[in-house]
This record gives C-alpha cells, structure tokens and sequence, in this order.
C-alpha cells in the first residue's frame, strides 16, 4: 500500500470517528459540516434492503435531527467503529 492510499485511508477513518462521536453526542448540526452542499445520503433499510436517499446538507441534517438529534426519541446513540473496511481503486488514483 503506497503513501498515499495510507493517508487516504487514516482520513477516512478519522472522518468516520468524527460523524459517529457526533452522531453518539446527539450533534447532528456538527455532522453538517462534513457533508458537502450537494452530498446524497445513500442507505439500505426495510424488510427487503430498500435503497434510499437524502439529496442535499440541509436534508441530511433535518433527517438526522429526526434520528439521533435534538428531535429523536431514542434513550442512546452508540457507533463502534472497528469494522471499517477499504477498498482503493488503482486506476487514476485511490
């Protein structure tokens, strides 16, 4: 693994630790900041692993609000991160 895929690979651990603390303190307006304006939240839930999206910052952080914020019912937030797995490409890049 090059230099580059190394440091590639410890900000995108770090950038993980960052939103899961966030989103562990209940912060969904910290996690703002780590999604660009024009970011889309993909993600699998349901019975049948149905896709979803939340296109745009703004909506990414309403729907957060919802589910770990300041608006969400839930007594606890806990993330463990240990499980990250990475794949770099090597063509053009990592």
């Amino acid at each position: 693994m090059s230099l580059e895929e190394l440091i590639a690979k410890q900000e995108i651990q770090e950038l993980v630790n960052d939103f899961s603390n966030l989103a562990d303190d209940r912060n969904a307006q910290g996690q703002g900041p780590l999604f660009t304006e024009d970011a889309v939240l993909e993600f699998q839930m349901g019975p049948e692993g149905e896709v979803h999206e939340i296109p745009g910052r703004d909506a990414i952080v309403a729907a957060f609000e919802n589910t770990v914020g300041v608006n969400s019912t839930a007594k606890a937030v806990y993330h463990a991160n240990g499980q990250l797995c990475y794949r770099c490409a090597r063509a053009g890049g990592i």
